[in-house]
């Protein structure tokens, strides 16, 4: 298929041509474009009888990305843990690549989980250590393309929070009150050796725990089946010492 396009008038600008077909142009079909009798943006006629180019009209080549997973979202400073993130980007046309963008601006590569973009639907990763990163909220969108356009996923938000050694909010007993037992969750927010102990009002020690731990995994522990009472929950570790009253019923 030709068409012939006779410009007698200014260019619109110094770039840009504007194409308007009056009926649609069938996909796969390639369109030539020839240029007689134009000038220039003082009136000047150009210089030869012609000009021609050539192009191709494809079928929809719009690129969609589906966020599978984003694990953790919440992560905390200093962590040496990696935010594991998958997704599934699809099109007519092979994907030809993938990239993780932080606030707009930073770039991560992405990995095709078949080793290689390819394929019109491909299954992207990338694990990233945002603990590396300040204190605060990240806006993290995927962006990928095929060899016509470029989009990029709805963002998430990344979470980045500090963190102290044995903060007493990170001790968290649950369900409080508990009916005959409870759970125990604990972060820790540095490596350490720890005492976790239970008490009754009695003084009398009903739980007893001791090792070392990793300072930025949530720790959870199923305290024991106990009577109906009211009960304290100790952690020691080093000069640190954290406390949490919690109560059995009926």
């Amino acid at each position: 298929m030709e068409a012939h396009i006779s410009i007698h008038e200014y260019w619109e600008d110094s770039r840009t041509l504007k194409i308007r077909n009056t009926t649609p142009l069938p996909y796969d079909s390639t369109v030539k474009v020839v240029l007689r009798n134009y000038k220039d943006l003082s009136g000047n006629t150009m210089v030869g009888d012609s000009f021609s180019f050539r192009f191709t009209i494809i079928s929809n080549a719009e690129v969609f990305v589906r966020i599978l997973n984003v694990n953790p979202n919440t992560v905390y400073k200093g962590s040496p843990d990696s935010t594991y993130i998958l997704a599934e980007v699809s099109s007519r046309y092979n994907i030809r690549g993938a990239k993780m963008v932080i606030n707009g601006s930073v770039e991560v590569p992405m990995f095709a989980k078949d080793g290689s973009f390819d394929e019109p639907v491909e299954t992207v990763y990338v694990r990233y250590r945002f603990g590396e990163l300040e204190v605060g909220e990240y806006n993290v969108s995927i962006k990928a393309w095929n060899d016509y356009v470029e989009r990029s996923s709805e963002p998430f938000i990344i979470k980045v929070k500090s963190i102290g050694f044995l903060d007493k909010e990170n001790v968290v007993i649950y369900p409080n009150p508990a009916k005959g037992q409870a759970k125990l969750r604990v972060i820790f927010g540095a490596n350490t050796n720890a005492v976790i102990e239970v008490f009754d009002l009695k003084v009398k020690r009903v739980y007893y725990r001791e090792g070392s731990f990793d300072g930025f995994k949530t720790y959870e522990f199923e305290l024991p089946k106990l009577p109906t009472g009211l009960y304290l929950v100790r952690i020691r570790a080093g000069d640190k010492k954290v406390e949490k009253w919690f109560s059995v019923i009926k």
